[in-house]
């Protein structure tokens, strides 16, 4: 019997959350599934590519949210 992949599965899978059978059950089904395999390898690449990113706020947010506790009444 073939066990459906839901997109939970992948993602988990993709975030090595899966456990050992879990991983192999999905290595099994990438093998029978091209089009699984495919999406893997796609969404692995946006992963990696997440992973990359550097967040920071822009120096427009920085300067909105100085401005705005410089106008606060702090005093105790």
């Amino acid at each position: 019997m073939t066990k459906t992949t839901t997109p939970n599965d992948l993602v988990k899978y993709i975030y090595n959350e899966s456990t050992p059978e879990q991983k192999q059950e999905f290595y099994v089904q990438c093998m029978i599934q091209t089009e699984l395999y495919g999406l893997t390898e796609s969404l692995q690449e946006v992963k990696d590519m997440l992973d990359q990113t550097i967040l920071e706020p822009s120096q427009k947010s920085i300067d909105a949210i100085l401005n705005y506790s410089k106008s606060l009444s702090l005093h105790t």
